[in-house]
């Protein structure tokens, strides 16, 4: 049974056992869940961290407290009840063992450090291997979080104290590699630029992972974000995964109008590297480049993917076969391919896409 946000914050707060005033505890909330935290009492680090779920057969409403039932401690049902103060929750008890609320003593020592020694401590909290991905806003916010997380943000430095704020934000962005998927597109670019104004020069990498390719046009608002973004940045190493981009399994057609005259195409129009005839890739230009021109976009730092296959030496005589066919001469001659001999050549550069990017 869902609770109203409002009441389950009432029952948040620090609290003192009555008997032992040595032990701290709190109930907190993560998300919509609640959770009774235990603190060590020599370190004051959290020392248990069991999930409160409330048991709605027991339920009741009303009295001194909005709710008398049974909870759920992890996977043990225990009866907990609540006292109110006011507005809030001022103590409860659980297996007969009183607690009341207090007001910690908020003064830390991080306070009294320089910001740039904190900064250190918040990078070795945040630093790990893996990585970080953006997941789409429910409510118009943002999630930076782990891979195999939870839907709750990566870096909650700021819920620590607010002074922690600004020093510690998106600071997980210079440590780790992050992973944006295709409709996240625009938020990376808003991410990436506000980020930039709150870390160092260190050395990044992004990923972002997009259904784009020959029939499927980027949104230039987000293509030419990320390569501007990345031409003043050039500490950033953005990949760009075209998975509509594809050699494995393709027919002949496909290998020489989606994947060849395609590639030709997006090297001229985001390299400047002019292969065969303008006319040939001009749609390409225009879909991709726009009215930018290549100076605004050619940032050596992004790399251009295809699909990520592995191909066997069968399918890349396939695509060698598929290339040297009459009607694709001019094509190759603009490659540089006077005779069959130099179709080698035309492979291995397509082989370096898969390997190096484009």
């Amino acid at each position: 049974m869902a609770i109203d946000p409002a009441t389950l914050r009432r029952y948040t707060g620090w609290y003192k056992n009555d008997k032992t005033s040595p032990e701290r505890v709190a109930i907190a909330l993560d998300g919509a869940t609640m959770k009774l935290l235990r603190f060590d009492t020599t370190t004051g680090a959290i020392k248990t961290s069991s999930t409160l779920s409330l048991d709605a057969s027991t339920m009741r409403i009303g009295g001194d407290a909005d709710i008398r039932a049974l909870w759920r401690v992890d996977r043990e049902c225990v009866s907990i009840s609540f006292a109110m103060r006011g507005e809030e929750v001022g103590s409860f008890s659980i297996k007969g063992t009183s607690y009341s609320r207090h007001e910690p003593d908020r003064k830390s020592a991080l306070l009294d450090l320089p910001a740039e020694l904190r900064q250190e401590v918040w990078r070795y909290v945040l630093d790990g291997p893996g990585s970080l991905v953006i997941s789409s806003p429910q409510d118009g916010k943002v999630v930076i979080q782990d891979v195999a997380g939870e839907r709750t943000p990566y870096n909650r430095i700021a819920e620590i104290h607010k002074a922690f704020g600004n020093e510690a934000k998106f600071l997980e962005l210079s440590l780790k590699h992050l992973l944006a998927k295709p409709r996240e597109g625009l938020y990376l670019v808003n991410i990436l630029e506000l980020s930039d104004s709150c870390l160092d020069r260190k050395l990044r990498k992004v990923t972002y992972q997009t259904n784009w390719g020959p029939d499927f046009p980027p949104r230039r608002e987000v293509l030419h974000g990320l390569l501007m973004y990345a031409k003043k940045n050039e500490h950033v190493k953005i990949n760009i995964e075209l998975n509509n981009w594809y050699l494995k399994d393709a027919k002949p057609y496909i290998i020489r109008e989606k994947f060849v005259r395609f590639g030709i195409g997006l090297r001229r129009a985001i390299r400047g590297i002019n292969v065969g005839t303008f006319e040939e890739s001009a749609w390409i230009v225009h879909k991709w480049r726009g009215e930018k021109k290549v100076e605004e976009l050619n940032a050596s730092n992004v790399s251009f993917w295809p699909a990520q296959e592995e191909l066997t030496d069968i399918e890349w005589n396939k695509v060698k076969r598929a290339i040297g066919v009459k009607s694709f001469k001019g094509i190759m001659l603009g490659c540089g391919v006077r005779g069959p001999q130099d179709l080698d050549v035309v492979v291995e550069l397509l082989k370096s896409y898969y390997l190096k990017g484009t």
